[in-house]
C-alpha cells in the first residue's frame, strides 16, 4: 500500500479514537480497498486534488467520521436507510456506511464519470452493498424514494439545501450537511429547515457538520 493510503488511515485512526467510535479491522481494511479504487481515478476524473491525497485522512476519512458519534445516538441501534447526495469521491457516504457497519446505503451522483467510479469502489468493498444512483435528487423525489439519514457534502445554499434533501428525509430523519465554517457562520437557517445544530468537523477547523432533524 502506498505512503498516503498508509498515512490516511493510520490519521483516521487517530480520530477514530478522539470521537469515541473506534476503526475496526475489518472496517479499516474495507476503506484500504475504497482507497486503493481512488487512487486510481482519482487523477483521471479530477476526484481528489494532488495535495488532497496527501491530507486525505485527516480531511476527507476524519471528516466523515466525526458524523457518527451524533448519527449513533440519533439511530439508537436502529438500522437506517442511508442516501450520500453528490456523493462525487464517496465522501461521506463510503467512510460513514462502513462506519456504521451498514449492510446497504445508497450513493446518489448526477455527473456519470463520477458515478461509474462509485459503482467500481463499491465493487470492491465487501459487507456493504451501495446502490449507486446517477441522478440528481429530483428523481429519487419524483419516485417517492425517502430515508432515514441524508448527508451532503456537496455546496448548497440553505434554501438549495432544503429543496434538494429535505423532501428525501423521513419524519424523525436526520440530515447532516458539511458546510464550510465561513457558512455555519453566516448562518443557516432555513424557513423549512429550521435552525441547524452546529458542530466542528474535520481537526483543522475548516469544516462544520450542520444537522437538522425532521419532526
Amino acid at each position: 500500500m502506498s505512503d498516503w493510503k498508509l498515512r490516511a488511515l493510520d490519521e483516521l485512526e487517530i480520530v477514530s479514537t478522539e470521537t469515541g467510535v473506534p476503526l475496526k479491522a475489518v472496517v479499516r481494511s474495507r476503506l484500504a480497498g475504497y482507497l486503493a479504487e481512488l487512487e486510481i481515478w482519482g487523477p483521471r476524473l479530477d476526484l481528489v486534488g494532488p495535495a488532497e491525497f496527501e491530507r486525505f485522512g485527516a480531511r476527507h476519512l476524519g471528516d466523515a467520521w466525526a458524523a457518527l458519534p451524533v448519527l449513533e445516538r440519533h439511530l439508537a441501534g436502529r438500522i437506517p436507510r442511508l442516501l450520500d447526495v453528490g456523493s462525487g469521491a464517496g465522501v461521506p457516504g463510503i467512510p460513514v456506511a462502513l462506519g456504521l457497519e451498514l449492510a446497504q446505503a445508497t450513493l446518489l451522483e448526477p455527473r456519470q464519470k463520477r458515478a461509474s467510479f462509485l459503482r467500481a469502489a463499491a465493487r470492491g468493498i465487501d459487507g456493504c452493498a451501495f446502490d449507486v444512483l446517477g441522478a440528481r435528487s429530483e428523481a429519487l423525489v419524483t419516485e417517492g424514494q425517502t430515508f432515514d439519514v441524508v448527508l451532503t457534502r456537496a455546496t448548497f445554499s440553505p434554501d438549495k439545501l432544503a429543496a434538494a434533501c429535505l423532501p428525501l428525509l423521513r419524519v424523525g430523519g436526520i440530515l447532516i450537511a458539511w458546510v464550510s465554517s465561513a457558512t455555519a457562520a453566516a448562518g443557516l437557517a432555513d424557513p423549512l429547515l429550521g435552525a441547524a445544530e452546529i458542530l466542528r468537523s474535520d481537526p483543522t477547523g475548516s469544516t462544520t457538520l450542520a444537522i437538522w432533524r425532521k419532526g
